[in-house]
């Protein structure tokens, strides 16, 4: 039976298109990533590229054989290790019995619009509810909790190309007045240490060098007779020449306002002929990522003198960063399908100047709202912030030093506030809700 088959990428399509056409569903991207090791969502797929994809025939055999999620949501951890040998090798294999002591944590699943009673003068807010759904309940047995992630932005910057640009010391040493050196060293079309004591310099003067770039550094040296040289760049320091030929150096710029000075040792004698100064020209491809990273519940009191599950709030707020916040809740919902409310504070991550007071102060149901100006989320000026959810429960090894093992995360879900426009008064916030994105584990912006 074929386990798989090849599908040529076509012009103008991406993982998504093919997951459509393979699959009849997003959610099959899942299933791509999980055939073609090493490929991304946002990659690029050039005309011409072979996917592998899982036959239908393939995912119902392992689906009859492994009790799973159903095809079109994440496939269970061990069905994906087994399914890459399966994509290895082309051919079916009997997958290991599952133990009885196997321990499964579940995905949260997410459901939000459920709005709390509006309060005459107060924002209108709503909750957020979590279940879970699996057969296998031994994870209950190890103090489950749902631990809050929240995400967190940055780039990486990869470098594609990067070439010589135009030459930056353009007239050597043809002018004498852009070179300051001291007794024995003499500039006129060449450099010359005659003699010269151990110290004596040449040093380049108006000369615009930029920190943290890369350079490259060419000078010849000839009719040497003794002695040695040394080039220095800013912070850099080339090892010291001794004989004639042409010498090349890569260096980077790492202080203000870098130097460029040759320096000799005792009883020098030589002559530098010439000397280059190109920077390199560097072009990057920036990737926006996102990550997730989870903020110790209260400052980390739960666990003291832990050095992973502690930590400090960051704030702007005095209170905050001294308390920090609500992050790990007790897992309510000890039933397949049971919901709970997810009992996260909005308020915590909000916060704003207080005219009266002179300085940043939460946010909550008896905030005088006439006397706030300049609303922040969790620092941030867009007034929105996102998360995820997941149950983390103790570690059945307990001699291990890893205490906890976090399950998969939830989709994605923020909250935001809807407030009026700045300058009219009185200042109103009309609403701080959550708005839950379905699926967002697979972002077409982001690589995971």
């Amino acid at each position: 039976m074929e386990t798989i088959k090849l599908v040529h990428v076509q012009s103008g399509q991406n993982i998504w298109d093919i997951a459509q056409q393979e699959y009849k569903s997003p959610e099959g991207v899942i299933l791509i990533l999980q055939a073609n090791p090493g490929l991304s969502v946002t990659d690029e797929l050039a005309p011409g590229r072979v996917l592998n994809i899982w036959t239908e025939k393939a995912i119902q055999t392992l689906t009859e054989i492994i009790s799973v999620q159903p095809l079109g949501s994440q496939l269970h951890s061990i069905l994906q290790a087994w399914a890459l040998l399966i994509v290895n090798n082309n051919t079916i294999i009997t997958p290991p019995p599952a133990s009885s002591d196997a321990i499964i944590i579940p995905r949260l699943k997410l459901e939000s619009g459920l709005f709390q009673a509006s309060v005459e003068g107060m924002p209108r807010r709503d909750v957020m509810k979590t279940w879970w759904e699996s057969s296998n309940l031994r994870f209950l047995d190890y103090n489950p909790e749902v631990w809050l992630f929240k995400r967190k932005n940055y780039s990486r910057r990869k470098l594609i190309s990067e070439t010589l640009g135009n030459e930056i010391f353009g007239t050597g040493f043809s002018i004498p007045e852009q070179w300051e050196c001291s007794e024995g060293v003499t500039v006129g079309g060449s450099m010359r240490f005659i003699e010269a004591s151990a110290g004596s310099y040449g040093t380049r003067t108006n000369t615009i060098l930029i920190r943290y770039r890369y350079y490259e550094v060419a000078f010849e040296i000839s009719e040497f007779v003794s002695g040695s040289i040394v080039m220095s760049f800013g912070n850099f320091v080339d090892e010291p020449r001794s004989g004639n030929g042409i010498f090349r150096v890569r260096v980077k710029a790492t202080n203000f306002d870098p130097q460029f000075t040759f320096t000799c040792g005792k009883g020098t004698s030589l002559q530098i002929t010439m000397v280059s100064v190109k920077q390199y020209i560097r072009y990057f491809d920036k990737t926006l990522k996102k990550r997730w990273s989870h903020e110790p519940h209260l400052n980390g009191s739960k666990y003291p003198g832990s050095n992973f599950y502690t930590g400090e709030t960051s704030s702007e707020v005095a209170e905050l960063a001294e308390t920090g916040r609500h992050t790990e809740f007790e897992l309510t919902a000890l039933l397949p399908r049971q919901k709970m409310i997810v009992p996260i504070n909005q308020y915590e991550y909000y916060h704003a100047h207080s005219i009266s007071q002179g300085r940043r102060v939460m946010l909550s149901d008896e905030t005088d709202l006439t006397d706030l100006t300049n609303l922040k989320c969790s620092g941030k000026q867009n007034l929105s912030t996102s998360f995820k959810l997941a149950i983390v429960i103790d570690n059945p090894d307990t001699a291990s030093p890893v205490k906890k093992i976090i399950g998969d995360l939830s989709d994605e879900f923020w909250i935001r506030t809807n407030q009026s426009v700045a300058h009219l008064a009185p200042y109103t916030i009309n609403s701080i809700m959550f708005r839950y994105r379905y699926n967002a584990v697979i972002s077409k912006w982001t690589t995971y």
